[in-house]
C-alpha cells in the first residue's frame, strides 16, 4: 500500500509517515501489545469504511444525475434535428468525459492525489489532438 500512494502522491512528506506508520505498527507487534494495534486497525477501517460509503453512494447518484444529463443533450439535439452520428458522437463524448470527472471526484473523495491521474489525462488529450489534426 506504500507503494501505491507513492504512485499517485509527489510529497516525501507522505511517504516518510507511511514509512513511520508501518515502523510503529512492526514495534507493537514486537511488543506483543496486540490490543493497541487491533485497535489502529479499527480506527484504520472505520475511517476508510465511511470513505468508501460516501465513494459508492456518489458514484451512483453521480451516475443517475450523468444518465438526465444525457437524455437532456438527447432531448435538445432531438430538437434540433441533428445528424443521427453527431448525435451519438456527441452523447459518447459528453457521456465519457462526464465518468471520467466522476471518477476523479470519487478518487480525490477517497484520499488520493489525483494530480499525476489529471496531467495522465490531459497529455492523452494532447496526443490524441496532435494525432487527429491533420486528417
Amino acid at each position: 500500500m506504500l507503494f501505491i500512494s507513492g504512485i499517485f502522491s509527489s510529497d516525501s512528506t507522505l511517504i516518510d509517515k507511511k514509512v513511520s506508520q508501518t515502523a510503529s505498527y512492526a514495534e507493537l507487534a514486537k511488543q506483543g501489545r496486540f490490543e493497541d494495534l487491533f485497535d489502529k486497525f479499527l480506527t484504520w477501517s472505520i475511517d476508510f469504511g465511511g470513505k468508501m460509503i460516501l465513494a459508492i453512494l456518489l458514484f451512483f447518484v453521480g451516475r443517475f444525475l450523468i444518465n438526465l444529463f444525457k437524455k437532456l443533450i438527447g432531448k435538445i439535439m432531438d430538437k434540433r434535428s441533428m445528424d443521427i452520428a453527431l448525435k451519438g458522437f456527441l452523447q459518447s463524448l459528453v457521456n465519457t468525459i462526464l465518468f471520467i470527472m466522476l471518477f476523479i471526484l470519487i478518487i480525490n473523495i477517497v484520499g488520493k492525489q489525483t494530480v499525476s491521474l489529471a496531467a495522465l489525462i490531459a497529455s492523452a488529450g494532447l496526443a490524441i489532438g496532435l494525432a487527429v489534426k491533420d486528417n
